[in-house]
């Protein structure tokens, strides 16, 4: 599955590869599903704010 991850969310880097690569965990919150679309609405600061494990 491809994510498209914000550059704007993104903290300590320009680029998203310096910040994420292929293969690394990373907590998200499940924000919204579009089934007739098939896509899903992820949040990792909303993940971080809520504290979830």
């Amino acid at each position: 599955m491809r994510k498209v991850i914000p550059v704007a969310i993104l903290e300590g880097g320009d680029r998203p590869e310096d910040v994420v690569r292929v293969g690394d965990g990373l907590l998200v919150k499940i924000m919204d599903v579009d089934v007739p679309r098939r896509r899903i609405t992820l949040s990792h600061l909303q993940a971080l704010a809520s504290g979830e494990r």
